[in-house]
């Protein structure tokens, strides 16, 4: 069963922490992998953040 998806904002805004912090800790492996939407935005699995 694939986790549902959601935006890096959403994740931010959850995390109490803002998207660049998100986008660097992806680089720095500290999250797992974001994938890319069709429209080429970033997502993140919603359980990385709960």
């Amino acid at each position: 069963m694939k986790c549902k998806l959601i935006s890096i904002r959403e994740a931010a805004e959850a995390l109490g922490v803002h998207v660049q912090t998100l986008r660097r800790w992806g680089r720095e492996g500290r999250l797992l992998p974001d994938e890319r939407t069709a429209g080429v935005h970033r997502a993140v699995e919603e359980a990385q953040v709960c």
